[in-house]
């Protein structure tokens, strides 16, 4: 029963494992950014939908998906061709390497969009996928991705019911793989093959595969493998009614699983050892741990897992008697296998609400569940699945009185048990892990006799070389140099102990050198990433170019607090206006840096994409994205200090006008009589609410106002230190534009870097620093 879910999570630990070498989600959006060429952005693309979660693979295979089908000058249309048996794609005149590599991701993507569609309950849209990328796999001699692909499809073809066909497709698999010499993948393909013979009862074949797989998975360290396979033993143990064993292998499972942080995993962890505490009559432990793996399934959007859980608590509420609380889990998860068109669990729902239905002795509800039930597992030839149902047949026939139908499921229910569990599959079974056992021991014993040899040789050649100085030391005695004997063996006693001082000081020498370059080579590491981040941060920030395009006369002052900063300045030109943003993430380093990335993203959208013109509304919207987005980061009762200070302009050049609306950051504008306006931005934290309230938005006459400045509060905080009020004031920033305005802005910015040299020489700078001012 708790094996239905087994091939989805084998599946999306498999699809986990892939991915484990590629560049991460954020380097790789990166680079899509700036890809110059379509075959770049196809290339991107796939490992982007091939390492993101899986909610999120649609939106980066719907875009590649119709890149492919332009660069291949085809449409969707004539995709279909080829998947057909048509060779269409040989008709356009890329290049032959080119068209590989193109082929090759097609399909990568199609299998990433079979996995999402999989991993969302939608089985048969997702095998459809499978066999889509299959078809230009072998269209395109890919034998490493087809390998893959036949893993995907075997393992679900199996929730269709299409056992033949998964078994050919697993098998499949497992040749391509075994060919390429691919350990990892072999054993991938194993343990669904293991799955799969022990759903049709053949439980001697499937724990010889469980165990070629493991010790497969042991010889190449995967951990994540042999995490999944002691899941699997567990399961095998629970067939054999050795709970112990069970709960053994399940807790091996969740220990490794826990270490390495295999969520896919532990869903199905939990719902074993639920299980297992549930045959050893612990009923509030069983709840417990399914409980945990519903919540798992729930959060993974794992509909499957989900089924399989609500089917296990509502076994519990059955065998506590709470028959009303057991047929509402068993009527979700029918409701929800219904949706997804998941026949075997189907098949588990109504067999457990018939029973539940027999138990209140309400036998002409239970018969056309179990009827249901019993047309579904034979649709599957599951035995385990024909079993259950035909011992519900039998049990509602006799107390209904219909003997001769009751004989004829009696008969069928212990043809099935007979076959699924009796002595002999014990016995063989157990001796097929004593011979596993056996295995690894003699292996293990073997590397310890080898170490054992090469101690003893040592150990010879030790003693041979003490017999070779005694001797020596007889000669010496023999001839009679007493005095001259006793001397050398105090030479050499001596020699000896500097020897072996002298090898604990190298020793420890050499580990302290070695400790030396790995902090040496962490600390390199570590001021790489950061600069690394750096340079990120500053790639989202306009260029001297840029500015040049825009404004003629202009200066910045830029000063990190440290090499990350949580200031930035923000410029997009868009048709016959000019948008530019400068702003003051909380805070200041690594976590500052991160959110002014997330700033730039949210002007991305909000300006560019959403068009939205208004200096107000604009201001409205990023408020709003700072609350969801603090609204998702905010886990637990504790407060998140993050924010933003941030002015917000907009030049149209059609109208010769500046708007400008901002929070925290104000604005200083010169006037034609030489005159400092300042015009300050609302006092407001954004992200606390969902709407700001009396919005205003300012706007200046660039014919009468043409100068102007901004600045955030790292600058005014350092002008206020006693040291430096004595030098500039409280207010130094307005009294240097006031003694500034009339001077090039060249010389305004090396004036304001003299200012900040002074203010820092008797104070360290406490905040992140920007400046930015021009003429229009």
């Amino acid at each position: 029963m708790i094996f239905r879910i087994f091939f989805l999570t084998f599946f999306l630990i498999f699809e986990l494992l892939l991915s484990q070498s590629t560049p991460t989600l954020d380097s790789l959006k990166n680079l899509l950014k700036n890809a110059k060429t379509d075959s770049t952005q196809l290339k991107l693309y796939t490992q982007l939908s091939e390492n993101c979660e899986y909610k999120d693979i649609p939106l980066y295979t719907s875009p590649a998906i119709a890149l492919a089908d332009k660069i291949l000058k085809t449409s969707s249309s004539n995709s279909l061709q080829i998947l057909n048996g048509e060779t269409s794609f040989d008709k356009n005149d890329l290049p032959s390497k080119q068209k590989k590599a193109v082929l090759k991701y097609y399909g990568r993507l199609l299998n990433a969009q079979g996995t999402f569609e999989i991993s969302q309950g939608n089985n048969k849209a997702g095998i459809s996928f499978f066999e889509k990328a299959l078809k230009i796999q072998n269209h395109n001699n890919d034998t490493a991705e087809m390998a893959s692909t036949l893993n995907n499809l075997g393992i679900n073809l199996y929730y269709l019911g299409e056992i033949k066909k998964a078994t050919e497709a697993l098998n499949k698999s497992a040749e391509f793989y075994s060919g390429m010499r691919d350990k990892h993948g072999v054993s991938i393909a194993y343990g669904g093959l293991s799955i799969l013979y022990r759903s049709q009862g053949d439980v001697l074949k499937g724990i010889d595969y469980v165990f070629k797989s493991l010790k497969l998975c042991e010889e190449d360290n995967d951990w994540q493998g042999i995490a999944s396979q002691y899941n699997t033993l567990s399961v095998y143990y629970l067939d054999l009614l050795d709970y112990q064993k069970a709960k053994d292998y399940a807790l091996k499972s969740l220990q490794i699983s826990k270490k390495n942080n295999f969520t896919f995993i532990l869903s199905n962890i939990y719902s074993n050892l639920g299980f297992v505490y549930l045959k050893q009559n612990n009923t509030d432990s069983a709840l417990r741990y399914l409980k945990l793996s519903l919540d798992i399934s729930t959060k993974d959007g794992d509909k499957n897992g989900i089924v399989l859980s609500l089917n296990n608590i509502g076994v519990i509420y059955k065998d506590s008697k709470n028959y009303k609380e057991a047929i509402n889990y068993f009527e979700k998860a029918l409701q929800l296998s219904k949706e997804i068109n998941s026949i075997d669990g189907q098949a588990n729902s109504y067999c457990k609400l018939g029973t539940t239905y027999m138990l209140q002795n309400n036998p002409t509800k239970a018969l056309p569940l179990a009827l249901k039930a019993y047309e579904l597992a034979k649709m599957l030839a599951t035995p385990v699945d024909i079993r259950n149902s035909a011992e519900l047949l039998k049990n509602i026939y006799e107390s209904t009185h219909q003997y001769s139908k009751a004989l004829e499921m009696t008969k069928l229910y212990y043809t099935m048990r007979d076959s699924i569990l009796n002595d002999n599959t014990k016995r063989e079974g157990l001796k097929k892990q004593f011979k596993y056992d056996y295995d690894k021991k003699a292996m293990t014993d073997s590397i310890k006799i080898v170490e054992q040899k090469k101690i003893t040789a040592t150990q010879l050649d030790m003693q041979q070389a003490k017999i070779k100085s005694q001797n020596i030391i007889r000669i010496s005695l023999i001839i009679g140099i007493l005095i001259i004997g006793f001397f050398l063996i105090f030479v050499v006693n001596r020699l000896q102990i500097t020897k072996k001082q002298k090898l604990i000081i190298e020793k420890q020498t050499a580990i302290t050198s070695k400790q030396k370059d790995q902090l040496e080579q962490k600390n390199k590491d570590i001021l790489e990433g950061i600069q690394a981040a750096k340079d990120i941060q500053f790639s989202v920030f306009p260029n001297k170019a840029e500015l040049q395009t825009v404004f003629n006369n202009y200066l910045v002052l830029f000063k990190p607090f440290d090499k990350l900063s949580g200031d930035f300045l923000w410029l997009k030109s868009v048709n016959d206006k000019v948008f530019f943003v400068v702003g003051d993430c909380t805070g200041h380093g690594i976590p500052a840096s991160l959110f002014t990335l997330l700033a730039n993203e949210f002007l991305n959208k909000i300006i560019l994409q959403k068009q939205i013109t208004s200096a107000a509304k604009i201001l409205q919207e990023v408020n709003l994205e700072i609350y969801n987005y603090l609204q998702r980061k905010q886990t637990s009762k504790k407060s998140i200090n993050e924010g933003m200070d941030i002015a917000i302009c907009i030049i149209d050049k059609t109208q010769n006008v500046l708007s400008y609306s901002g929070a925290k950051i104000d604005l200083y504008a010169v006037n034609s009589n030489k005159e400092l306006v300042i015009t300050e931005g609302h006092r407001i934290e954004l992200g606390k609410h969902t709407e700001l309230i009396n919005i205003r938005e300012h706007e200046f006459s660039l014919s009468q106002i043409n100068q102007f400045y901004f600045t955030s509060d790292g600058l005014k905080d350092l002008f206020k230190y006693k040291s430096n009020k004595q030098k500039f004031g409280f207010k130094g920033f307005e009294d240097f534009i006031k003694n500034n305005l009339s001077l090039p802005f060249e010389q305004q910015k090396v004036n304001l870097e003299n200012l900040y040299h002074q203010a820092t020489v008797d104070e360290k700078q406490i905040d992140d620093i920007i400046v930015f001012g021009f003429k229009y």
